[in-house]
């Protein structure tokens, strides 16, 4: 361990060197207390030096704190100067802000009041944009839609073509992978038109060619024939009006001829046709003098939510054939006969020949299974069943227009052999290919007839006490169209209670319409 140099000397001294005497003993003494006091001068000095330091450093720390806060007062004032100037300029923002938002606001309100007022420049630019820009729309879907027909009716007429060899070609029975590939094919060729196959398999269509020609000749001889029902329809498939591109569309602001309350989202188009058809004298391009074939078409709708609310609204015959533009088509008759005897001349050739092979397709589609029934049977089965109902419940007096029968049978006639025949086959195709008896047509009338007569039974308020029945409507003024307008303002309840679902609506629509003056 290392030593204490101190204190071991001392000690050796008194040990070791006993000898000395009193003289060396105080002269030892005396430098041990010269040390000390060299020592004790020495403390008292470094302590003064110490002391006077620390008082310097005290002294300096005081001037650099009084320093540092001159300076901090004066950057608080700065900063405070800094604060209140922007204050000033966000005071001064937001005043210009507030004034901007005031000026936008006239402007705006301006704006309006010049919209307000139809004869105005603002509001006359404003709708001839609007216009345009609904031309624009008009247009463009008209040609897609066209494209789109295009294209539907070229893959639909080759299947037509593929099933026409196919029939050419064999015995008339085909094996389950030949009768599935025709099922697809009849599948996707719904809404084709004449290239449905359904449409061009069945019976009616092969008389509605007749009604074409029978209706043409009578034109073509001075006679007024009627545009019955039966040739309305025929007329419907001649010139491909239930082929349109906006079957199975949802019904929106693009459809400028549905009413308002059709066009928001919760209808789409289940069928379209013609509805009402006259041939009126025009002038052609020459200046000679030519009937023209105009008139509306029926558009069926169907609640997107509720499969039971079927709707029905008139737009013009238009020059797509189509529901949604609004350009009306006037047809010269001599293009609607070229066009209706192309179409008669297709379905009485081709229909026969493929029909065998639809069938066929078709029972084994609905009542056959993959495992080798070909459905016949079931078929058949279920035909008879469908045919002796009606059977019985027509010779026990019910119209015969609720079934598959001649619409023309009466219910004091007894059922011929050919009547039966025919019944059955109607019942077939029915079930084969959805094809009905009753045109369109017929079925639309009654729910103009039914819905006009719920709606005249209306009044509508007015005011206190004050009542506007809407059989006060001039009967003239009762369109198809207006029908189909007012029946939207209107619900039926659970009870059979009708009740108004938009009365100020209402009240606008007849007002537009000059029917009513508040």
């Amino acid at each position: 361990m290392a030593l204490n140099t101190t204190n071991a000397f001392s000690s050796g001294f008194e040990r070791g060197f006993g000898l000395y005497g009193a003289v060396q003993d105080r002269e030892l003494k005396k430098d041990a207390l010269q040390y000390n006091k060299e020592k004790d001068s020495a403390d008292l000095a470094y302590t003064k030096r110490k002391d006077s330091q620390n008082l310097g450093l005290k002294r300096q720390e005081a001037e650099d704190l009084a320093k540092f806060r001159r300076g901090s007062l004066k950057n608080d004032s700065d900063q405070n100067a800094l604060t209140g100037q922007a204050a000033l300029v966000r005071a001064r923002t937001a005043q210009l802000t507030q004034q901007g938002t005031n000026t936008r606001n006239q402007t705006e309100l301006l704006k309006q009041e010049q919209l307000a007022d139809p004869d105005s420049a603002a509001s006359l630019k404003m709708q001839s944009e609007t216009e345009e820009n609904q031309a624009q729309r008009e247009k463009y879907q008209a040609e897609a839609d066209r494209v789109a027909n295009q294209t539907n009716r070229f893959s639909a007429a080759s299947n037509v073509s593929e099933i026409y060899d196919l029939a050419s070609t064999s015995d008339g029975m085909f094996d389950a992978s030949t009768l599935k590939r025709i099922e697809g094919m009849y599948q996707a060729n719904k809404g084709a038109g004449v290239f449905n196959l359904g449409t061009v398999s069945a019976d009616i269509h092969q008389r509605g060619t007749m009604a074409i020609s029978t209706f043409m000749t009578d034109l073509a001889q001075g006679a007024d024939p009627e545009m019955s029902p039966e040739v309305l329809r025929a007329f419907t498939t001649a010139l491909g009006i239930d082929s349109s591109a906006a079957i199975g569309r949802t019904v929106d602001s693009t459809f400028t001829n549905a009413p308002r309350w059709i066009q928001q989202g919760n209808y789409e188009v289940v069928s379209q046709g013609l509805f009402s058809a006259g041939a009126t004298p025009s002038k052609g391009a020459n200046g000679e003098v030519q009937n023209t074939l105009n008139g509306d078409l029926y558009v069926e709708l169907k609640n997107k939510d509720d499969s039971n609310d079927i709707q029905y609204y008139f737009p013009p015959l238009t020059e797509n054939r189509s529901s949604i533009n609004s350009k009306n088509l006037n047809l010269n008759l001599d293009e609607v006969s070229q066009a209706a005897a192309g179409t008669s001349y297709y379905i009485q050739q081709v229909g026969p020949a493929i029909k065998p092979a639809v069938k066929q397709a078709r029972i084994m589609a609905k009542f056959g299974n993959d495992s080798g029934d070909n459905g016949v049977e079931k078929f058949n089965q279920r035909v008879t069943a469908e045919l002796e109902s009606n059977r019985k419940a027509i010779q026990n007096g019910a119209s015969t227009t609720n079934f598959f029968a001649d619409p023309t049978l009466t219910k004091e006639q007894a059922l011929s052999e050919e009547q039966m025949s025919k019944m059955k086959s109607n019942i077939e195709e029915r079930i084969l290919f959805g094809a009905q008896v009753q045109p369109k047509q017929v079925m639309v009338n009654k729910w103009l007839d039914e819905t006009k007569s719920a709606l005249t039974q209306q009044k509508i308020p007015v005011g206190r006490n004050k009542f506007f029945s809407l059989s006060s409507i001039p009967d003239e003024d009762w369109s198809p169209q207006l029908i189909s307008n007012l029946n939207g303002y209107f619900d039926e309840t659970q009870e059979g209670e009708v009740v108004i679902n938009n009365q100020d609506g209402l009240l606008r629509e007849l007002q537009e319409l000059k029917f009513l003056t508040l």
